[in-house]
């Protein structure tokens, strides 16, 4: 989140530099959370491509649909509607 807000300052070298120290919590066991964080971040600064890759990278890994993400998460909004975000509701099935 501190990215978002850094990147919304136009402070794009903060929010680098948070990205950055986001991929060097990656470990074992993060079940796609950082990717996850990261499609945030991406939906931000309105890179789709990247928004798409890594929702795809945070399911992979495991990350877990719940009340607050995905379809609930209101960085998604404008993607709820997609074709691409509808095949990742239904990606485990």
């Amino acid at each position: 989140m501190i990215a978002i807000c850094n990147f919304k300052l136009n402070k794009n070298n903060q929010a680098v530099k948070y990205l950055n120290k986001l991929e060097e919590l990656r470990g074992l066991y993060q079940y796609g959370s950082i990717d996850y964080a990261i499609a945030q971040f991406y939906v931000a600064s309105e890179n789709k491509v990247k928004v798409e890759q890594h929702l795809l990278k945070a399911l992979a890994a495991g990350h877990l649909y719940t009340n607050q993400t995905f379809q609930n998460d209101p960085h998604f909004i404008e993607y709820k509607n997609t074709p691409f975000f509808k095949n990742i509701m239904t990606f485990w099935n």
